[in-house]
């Protein structure tokens, strides 16, 4: 037998969703921006080698997101940032993060769009095309602003574009609201 999911009522989310944007107001003034390093050509960043990971621990309490990015530095300040409350399995390139895929199915992806060899635009392009992946939800987080590129990042579909660098509260509030829009977590 299915199991039977309550949609809260209106008064009920009202209240969730007054209570969020009171911890975002409260956290984010006092929460400095995500580190981002540009001084070294993303070639030459050295990123933890996801293939000496040999478990991924998951604590199914808790929703799955999968950082994409092929720095370093980015992808340890995001951890720190999320650890507390999601499990994050990290992936320095596309074609890494594939390969965490057949590990796990995260709740959602966050993604860096400049990357080397399989940048974020063709990597949204192969999960799309794969029906196993197509429904996972993507939040792109780059440092591109360039008008044509954020229109074709955008025309990919992703759940939201966020510049670096962005604020702590900024980011949690987003994949809270990704998480909650898409109802792939209880």
């Amino acid at each position: 037998m299915a199991e039977r999911i309550t949609m809260p009522n209106a008064t009920e989310l009202d209240a969730l969703l007054k209570e969020t944007e009171s911890i975002i107001k409260d956290t984010s003034a006092a929460i400095p921006m995500v580190p981002v390093y540009y001084n070294a050509p993303a070639d030459n960043v050295v990123a933890p080698d996801i293939s000496e990971i040999e478990e991924i621990n998951i604590d199914k309490s808790k929703a799955t997101i999968l950082v994409v990015d092929d720095n370093a530095s980015m992808l340890r300040s995001i951890k720190g940032i999320l650890e507390a409350d999601y499990n994050v399995v990290l992936a320095n390139s596309g074609e890494k993060a594939f390969k965490q895929l057949k590990r796990c199915t995260p709740h959602l992806i966050l993604l860096d769009y400049q990357m080397p060899k399989m940048d974020g635009a063709e990597v949204m392009r192969r999960l799309k095309d794969n029906p196993m992946t197509a429904s996972i939800p993507v939040l792109s987080l780059s440092g591109v602003n360039d008008k044509d590129q954020i229109k074709t990042a955008l025309s990919l579909e992703p759940y939201g574009y966020l510049l670096k660098p962005v604020s702590k509260g900024k980011l949690l509030g987003t994949i809270a609201e990704i998480i909650f829009a898409t109802r792939r977590f209880k």
